[in-house]
């Protein structure tokens, strides 16, 4: 290779010395190029909680709600997480999502085990954010009162 010109700003010539072969390179895009850029290129909003769950405490067989407020678009699709497992519904938990970017989950019966850090995940093309709460479910004691009536009788 003897020599690589740059003729124009978007075209390159490589010349050889010895056989005259002469290449040239376009370097700037086309029309068609620049439209399927414009036409895939992301033009929406990364997710965003408007609003911070709030960490709740409860009792053993007590009620858990998260409810969460999302926006992005397009509009992100959201997932439930006790630590790193997905939460699938169920007969003890109800998941909901609007098209609004509202929703909650709720779930009933709750057990010292369901203590823990619960994540709402929300993605779309643009991107992905993450709000976590931390449930507390303490063991509930019963306490009973006694009330001993002593009575004498005398004959």
């Amino acid at each position: 290779i003897k020599t690589l010109e740059l003729a124009a700003k978007s075209f390159f010539f490589l010349k050889v010395h010895y056989l005259q072969t002469v290449c040239a390179v376009n370097t700037s895009s086309t029309t068609a190029e620049q439209w399927v850029e414009t036409f895939f290129k992301a033009t929406g909003q990364p997710p965003n909680f408007t609003s911070q769950i709030k960490p709740i405490k409860c009792q053993e067989g007590g009620e858990a709600y998260f409810k969460y407020k999302v926006t992005g678009e397009p509009m992100p699709d959201v997932q439930w997480f006790k630590s790193a497992c997905q939460i699938q519904c169920g007969k003890s938990c109800i998941i909901v999502y609007n098209a609004d970017g509202s929703g909650f989950i709720n779930m009933k019966g709750i057990q010292q085990q369901d203590s823990g850090l619960y994540t709402c995940k929300a993605s779309n093309p643009s991107g992905e954010a993450s709000c976590s709460v931390e449930l507390i479910s303490s063991v509930s004691f019963n306490i009973i009162y006694a009330t001993v009536c002593i009575c004498i009788f005398s004959g």
